[in-house]
């Protein structure tokens, strides 16, 4: 504010994570995944849940994280977008997504992404945005 107390701009920063990899990813989370959605999993069964820019997950069962698997750090033989749940944790699982519209698709993956000979599997959750 100046002497006459007027306010000359409004303007808003956000601190960046501390390495490249996490400033990426946060980018990439916010873009792509981040948000509160009504979840739908294989069975029907619905309820709210919440994907955080910095890859916390809230709501669905086992799962306390997320991160999005980038062609920065893929295999290049794998044509399809995957989401890693509980990345290095012990029940890490791994699963490929689509995303049309405000929804998201999260399918299990068949195959060994190691040789990049993986394919989308049965449907495992929905997810549309809210």
């Amino acid at each position: 504010m100046t002497k006459t107390k007027k306010l000359l701009g409004n303007q808003k920063y956000s601190k960046i994570p501390a390495s490249i990899e996490s400033a990426i990813q946060y980018m990439v989370n916010k873009v792509l995944i981040a948000g509160t959605y009504n979840f739908i999993d294989s069975t029907g069964n619905s309820k709210m849940v919440k994907f955080t820019n910095d890859g916390e997950v809230t709501g669905i069962n086992g799962f306390s994280n997320y991160y999005i698997n980038t062609d920065f750090d893929a295999d290049l033989d794998n044509h399809l977008d995957e989401i890693i749940m509980n990345l290095h944790a012990k029940n890490q699982k791994d699963y490929a997504f689509t995303i049309k519209g405000n929804s998201i698709f999260i399918y299990d993956e068949i195959g060994n992404i190691s040789n990049g000979k993986v394919t989308l599997g049965k449907l495992k959750y929905k997810l549309v945005k809210k």
